[in-house]
């Protein structure tokens, strides 16, 4: 098995997706304990040319995050 990309330094949870990498980069601390994170040289870079995609939630309708409500 490959060495993990992120682990806590406080609680020793590991990850190894580079999906959660770069979800943990968002985050910035340990979603278990709040620790610090320890990057390896493995992980990837966040892309720079990909702008995040976040909007106000002021301008997006409920129905539109949540769905149709059942009945």
């Amino acid at each position: 098995m490959s060495p993990p990309l992120v682990r806590c330094q406080a609680c020793t949870r590991t990850w190894h997706s580079h999906t959660m990498a770069d979800g943990l980069r968002t985050l910035g601390v340990c979603p278990r304990c709040g620790g610090t994170l320890i990057w390896t040289e493995a992980a990837p870079e966040p892309d720079a040319a990909v702008p995040a995609r976040v909007t106000p939630a002021e301008s997006v309708a409920p129905h539109l995050v949540l769905g149709v409500p059942r009945r």
